[in-house]
């Protein structure tokens, strides 16, 4: 079972290597880049922030 895990693993290693640099979306609205700075802020005021870190633009 512990020999599948690691065949596995390394097989989505090499899967992930093998799709290269990822796409630029293209130039980033100003006004997101703010709002995210002062959802990071108020977060951080507010002791709320989990295991995943900052917020991010979905």
């Amino acid at each position: 079972m512990k020999q599948v895990l690691i065949v596995l693993a390394a097989s989505l290693c090499v899967m992930q290597g093998a799709q290269g640099q990822p796409v630029s979306a293209g130039p980033v609205d100003p006004k997101l880049i703010e709002d995210l700075i002062l959802a990071n802020r108020i977060l951080a005021m507010e002791n709320i922030f989990d295991a995943m870190g900052p917020t991010a633009p979905r």
